[in-house]
């Protein structure tokens, strides 16, 4: 039996949206490396930012709290907003409200007490997959714009940072 043109454009649907979905989830994917690898840098550069200062810059008369305090709030604050980016699950993407009752979610299989592995099986086969594909397509793209705007303000949040270690240092050396 030769494939008729129905079954090649729904092939070809499929197939497309597979690959989207791959997209999504490569993105993903890589805002978490992306955090990481700032994260870690920028703990480093913290150090030797400490290290300078603490060696190189001579030391004021009395330790001036307010000072020492906000550089903690600088150091450390990027430091989370970095985790924040690596750690959003998905119970963090969006939720869909959607009134399409063929969406039975099977894309990602969330094992809960009353599911058997024969009700997941009928769900899979009985699913309709271009729904369940763009359902996790659209619920992914959520959770990637969110990685992308927490990632933005970190990078924000430190170099903000930076600028005020900068300063700090300026100060002293100029006290």
């Amino acid at each position: 039996m030769e494939p008729n043109r129905a079954t090649q454009d729904s092939q070809f649907a499929t197939q497309c949206l597979l690959s989207s979905l791959k997209e999504v989830q490569d993105t993903i994917r890589s805002y978490d490396s992306k955090a990481q690898i700032v994260g870690v840098g920028f703990i480093f550069a913290i150090g030797i930012i400490t290290n300078f200062g603490a060696r190189v810059l001579p030391l004021p008369d009395a330790e001036n709290t307010l000072l020492v305090v906000v550089f903690w709030i600088f150091a450390i604050c990027p430091i989370i907003m970095f985790a924040s980016v690596v750690y959003p699950s998905r119970r963090v993407a969006p939720g869909l409200a959607t009134s399409v009752e063929s969406v039975k979610r099977v894309c990602y299989y969330r094992p809960s007490p009353s599911a058997s592995l024969s009700e997941y099986i009928d769900d899979l086969q009985s699913a309709d997959w271009v729904a369940e594909v763009s359902y996790e397509i659209m619920r992914l793209s959520g959770l990637r714009e969110i990685k992308r705007r927490r990632f933005l303000r970190a990078l924000w949040v430190a170099l903000m940072s930076f600028g005020m270690a900068a300063a700090y240092h300026i100060w002293r050396t100029t006290s």
